[in-house]
């Protein structure tokens, strides 16, 4: 739709009225140490910082529209679903499983309901296993933040979130070159250097 207006009209889309007419409530607020964000909770809308310029202002907008078009927040949403199936039907089966109670220090009664202490030891017990599923979900979250970048820079102009982005990592004192393996494991957002160069790459 917003493609279409671009080669039709020429120049850029009006990011802040294409917005509006998804229905989404858009929020300016003088953020510090943030460009935005896509709201989920209470109500799906996009929050804007009013500390950076307007050509900045526009694109991140288009990067929060991106997440709303992308629907990368029922995605998440399904994902998780799944995952918290797959989560209740392991834990109903290591509740009939007397090594389960035995292996973690606990004895389970043999006459009554041991569903209590089932769900204790298996919150107590599961950090130590999701804990290898944070890469996955990091990975996830950094094709998300691509996909919306990408979106936002056929929508605006790349070079505004490329000059953002820097000052953004210097105003938050954040390394331009964290360590790659930490990167991979923990960050929810790509690097700004791998950040630029996908941009770059869509400017081109």
């Amino acid at each position: 739709l917003f493609r279409s207006l671009i080669e039709t009209q020429g120049g850029s889309v009006d990011v802040f009225g294409a917005i509006h007419a998804v229905g989404l409530p858009l929020l300016l607020r003088p953020l510090k140490g943030l460009l935005g964000a896509y709201l989920s909770a209470p109500a799906p809308g996009v929050l804007v910082t009013t500390e950076r310029p307007m050509s900045i202002q526009r694109f991140t907008a288009a990067h929060e529209l991106g997440h709303f078009k992308r629907r990368h927040i029922w995605k998440r949403m399904g994902w998780m679903f799944a995952m918290s199936l797959g989560f209740f039907a392991l834990l109903g089966w290591l509740a009939t499983q007397p090594w389960f109670y035995f292996g973690l220090g606990a004895t389970p009664s043999l006459v009554g309901s041991n569903d209590g202490l089932a769900l204790v030891l298996f919150m107590l017990a599961l950090p130590v296993f999701t804990f290898l599923f944070a890469p996955i979900g990091s990975w996830a979250s950094r094709k998300h933040e691509f996909e919306a970048d990408a979106y936002a820079a056929e929508q605006t102009s790349a070079t505004d979130l490329v000059a953002a982005l820097v000052k953004l990592y210097q105003d938050n004192a954040a390394t331009l070159t964290p360590d790659p393996m930490y990167s991979a494991f923990y960050d929810s957002h790509p690097n700004a250097a791998t950040r630029v160069a996908h941009l770059a790459q869509a400017g081109a």
